[in-house]
């Protein structure tokens, strides 16, 4: 059957009438103001609907199904503005709502009996409101929150400070990306580098001369010698073209083999001596090159522009927990090797300086090396000698 609302005025006048069949359970409240007009509203299902004077809905305050009708209205702040109290459905909660039915208030609190509040007004204090439950009491201070209105400041400042800690991680990540793509456009560069210098178009084509000398001479056994040893430091290079370290003992190897072709080429010019500390491992890892650039300079630079009786000495030790490595020749010395034409790439200073600095910023291991050159008593040049100095 059709049920209808109807409103009226006080004098039994039909202002209007709606048929609102889903409300006829709820309960009506009326909330009047200062200029004595009133709004209308019911409680329906825990909401609390306002209608118009034409009964239209109008909107809504949600408060998830909590509130069962209106039980009490009470004035809790002395103001002359009533507050609403409601109850759940088994009254194991009381709700308080202010005049605009906002900020609700839940209390755990069992309610029972028909006039369960009482409140005791103080004044520069806040209001206390005692409630009756069963033979209990309880008593709560009913005060608006000084620093409800912060709460929103405080939201923006989380918000920031949020925004700014997951913005400093993503700048370092986004470093962290970028430093790891530097470091291998890096690496990609010094593998053509370090192959270019180690084989570099002189060396090859004078090493590659000296092997067809050799096998138009007839001697089978110098030019196999010669030969694999060649093949060796091709094979090294090529394998190593990856890699910003080696074991010691390989690169050893490498110069020794390098030594080996140079002493060949310059037909017994000079003679190089290598000595290793007993106790230290081979198996330590090293920059790759950083004895072969400082030997191939002093043959290239100084042992080679001798007729007779250059020596090379190479000498590896470890003091404390540093890997000392001395290389010294008794070449010319760098001064007149620099007024010198001298073939190369003219790039391997340059090179084991970048294989050093990316070897530190990798490892964490820092590199130092000196170069001097040595006089007699008349200040005469008589040699170079680097000592390079690495973290172990």
């Amino acid at each position: 059957k059709d049920i209808s609302a109807s409103l009226f005025s006080s004098q039994g006048k039909l202002i209007s009438k709606s048929n609102q069949p889903e409300f006829v359970e709820g309960k009506i409240l009326s909330k009047s103001h200062n200029d004595l007009t009133e709004e209308l509203y019911i409680t329906y299902e825990g909401d609390i609907l306002e209608f118009g004077s034409d009964l239209k809905f109008i909107r809504v305050k949600g408060l998830k199904n909590k509130i069962r009708g209106s039980s009490n209205q009470i004035d809790l702040e002395n103001d002359s503005i009533t507050e609403y109290i409601f109850y759940s459905g088994d009254r194991s909660q009381t709700v308080i709502l202010r005049n605009d039915f906002d900020h609700p208030v839940v209390l755990d609190v069992h309610v029972n009996s028909p006039q369960p509040f009482s409140v005791k007004y103080s004044k520069d204090k806040p209001d206390l409101i005692s409630i009756n439950s069963n033979k209990e009491y309880y008593l709560f201070e009913y005060r608006e929150n000084p620093y409800y209105y912060y709460r929103y400041p405080f939201y923006a400042g989380i918000y920031f400070v949020l925004f700014g800690f997951f913005s400093i991680i993503f700048h370092f990540q986004h470093k962290r990306i970028q430093k790891g793509y530097e470091t291998e456009r890096r690496l990609n560069e010094l593998q053509m580098l370090t192959i270019r210098n180690q084989m570099n178009p002189h060396f090859t084509f004078n090493a590659i001369n000296s092997i067809s000398s050799v096998i138009y001479k007839e001697d089978k056994k110098a030019a196999y010698n010669f030969f694999t040893r060649f093949s060796d430091l091709i094979r090294y290079t090529l394998k190593n073209a990856e890699k910003i370290a080696v074991p010691l003992s390989e690169e050893i190897e490498f110069v020794t083999n390098y030594l080996e072709l140079e002493m060949f080429r310059y037909k017994d010019r000079f003679e190089y001596n290598i000595s290793v500390d007993g106790i230290l491992e081979q198996d330590i890892e090293v920059p790759r090159m950083i004895i072969q650039t400082f030997a191939e300079n002093a043959v290239k630079h100084g042992l080679s522009h001798l007729d007779k009786g250059g020596l090379l000495k190479i000498q590896i030790s470890q003091q404390d927990h540093k890997l000392k490595l001395l290389i010294e020749d008794n070449g010319i010395g760098c001064d007149a090797a620099g007024k010198m034409d001298i073939h190369g790439t003219g790039k391997g200073m340059t090179i084991i300086e970048k294989i050093f600095d990316l070897y530190h910023k990798l490892k964490g291991k820092k590199i130092t090396y000196t170069v001097t050159d040595l006089k007699d008593e008349n200040n005469q040049p008589m040699g170079t000698k680097v000592i390079v100095e690495l973290e172990v």
